[in-house]
């Protein structure tokens, strides 16, 4: 991070009182005495730091050190601010890496030192903070090793951050627009999950799937696998109807008149998910993105087959297209490393969006979303959504929502991804976190969205 970045934002007297009152209430609340100690590396962060010092020099016992004399000046410190400019010198890595080995307590202002600024992904040592207080917020602070560097982020004005858009609980309200009662399940969108192979039968998975998008009020939930799968599947989900596609020993192989029947009974289609990779796979996404006139997410061994067969596929469609890969997947597709998407998820995502007309959801730790133009980063959700099933869950839930034809397919690819980790947050109130299974996650659903409904009417 240069001078003239932070400069820009933090110098201006009106925005160094926001950042004065957030550290005096944070200070407060800590209730510890002791040094406060602001440490500077640049002629530029000492004026800052000295700044902080006069306006709180009544309040607290504050000192100003440079980055390099930490080890002769603060034997005995208790809190440090970390006010410097150059965020990425080794130098002043090593230097705060020393508060690992002590009591103290890190409070950063704008962004931690030691992670890339675009990407959040660690330098050289694991630097913990207690807290960062930040304005306009860089998209690195919740991306990637950022995550596990602050504990907490106060954003002072999240509003004047034009580049991205951190997604919270008020996303989620236009869910909650009332029905009348005078309706019928005729009256909402239809779901339709294709997947299912014979070395990925996936069954209970692709079930669960399917009545995620029920429980987010789709009026019908279909879930079709291969013919010679069928009993596999059968009555699994009593609610869920199963439909049957052409198949070569459980594994699908295309039939217009297959696809033709799944386009007529479907709002939303949702393919990929232990389908395994083929060229039949291809031709079936390649015919659905010509001919469906819904809303299609592709996923898994959907986006693999394309991968494969030619990603021009994805150049035209008569579809709304969301597509979910995780690192590893949009790796294949934009033909790069997984080491370049980590350190330019963003600006990758927003490319392959323009460049096909459709919205990617770039699965991590942090998902981005975007369709080119609008970015929505997603933090929710914790480590016990690291197995296998969970990205399958996401699927069903974005298919899910886009069954409400007033949310716009940015937003609802948005909210899904930002459901699925509250859903898993609430769900470990329950049940340890690394115990959590795709059961757990579909059985809260309905009880998070009825948490998130009625603070969507006190908001």
């Amino acid at each position: 991070m240069n001078c003239k970045t932070i400069s820009d934002n933090l110098l201006s007297e009106a925005l160094i009182k926001k950042f004065i009152v957030a550290l005096f209430l944070e200070l407060s609340s800590l209730n510890k005495k002791g040094k406060v100690y602001f440490l500077f590396d640049s002629k530029e962060s000492e004026i800052l730091a000295s700044k902080f010092i006069e306006n709180m020099k009544e309040r607290f016992d504050v000192e100003k050190i440079k980055i390099s004399e930490i080890e002769e000046k603060c034997k005995n410190f208790s809190i440090y601010i970390d006010c410097l400019y150059n965020k990425e010198v080794k130098d002043s890595i090593d230097k705060l890496n020393l508060l690992d080995k002590s009591n103290s307590i890190l409070i950063g202002l704008i962004y931690p030192t030691g992670y890339k600024l675009n990407s959040g992904i660690q330098i050289s040592k694991d630097i913990k903070y207690a807290l960062i207080i930040t304005y306009c917020p860089n998209a690195g602070l919740f991306l990637n090793d950022c995550l596990d560097a602050c504990l907490r982020v106060n954003i002072l004005d999240d509003k004047a951050n034009g580049k991205f858009h951190l997604m919270t609980d008020k996303d989620t309200q236009p869910l909650f627009i009332s029905r009348k009662r005078n309706t019928h399940k005729g009256s909402y969108s239809s779901v339709s999950v294709i997947g299912g192979s014979k070395a990925y039968t996936g069954a209970p998975v692709l079930s669960y799937m399917s009545l995620s998008a029920l429980k987010l009020g789709s009026g019908f939930s279909y879930l079709v696998v291969p013919q010679s799968l069928y009993d596999l599947y059968a009555l699994r989900q009593p609610q869920v109807i199963l439909k049957t596609m052409s198949d070569d020993r459980g594994n699908v192989i295309f039939s217009q008149e297959d696809i033709d029947q799944v386009i007529e009974f479907s709002d939303v289609i949702v393919l990929g998910m232990g389908i395994g990779v083929s060229l039949e796979v291809y031709k079936i996404i390649s015919y659905l993105l010509q001919n469906f006139k819904g809303r299609l997410v592709i996923d898994a061994d959907g986006l693999n087959s394309i991968s494969k067969f030619g990603v021009k596929a994805l150049k035209e469609h008569s579809c709304e297209v969301i597509i979910t890969p995780h690192v590893k997947e949009f790796s294949r597709l934009i033909n790069s490393s997984v080491k370049e998407i980590e350190e330019n998820g963003v600006d990758l995502a927003k490319k392959f969006a323009s460049a096909n007309n459709l919205v990617v959801v770039l699965k991590s730790a942090s998902s981005i979303i975007t369709d080119g133009k609008v970015v929505n980063i997603n933090i929710s959700g914790n480590s016990g959504l690291a197995k296998a099933g969970s990205g399958d869950l996401l699927s069903g839930i974005i298919g899910g929502v886009l069954s409400d034809k007033t949310i716009d397919i940015v937003s609802a690819a948005s909210t899904g991804s930002y459901l699925l980790g509250k859903v898993a947050q609430d769900a470990s109130d329950a049940v340890y976190f690394k115990s959590l299974t795709c059961e757990d996650i579909v059985d809260q659903i309905g009880k998070t969205l009825k948490i998130l409904s009625l603070k969507s009417d006190i908001n």
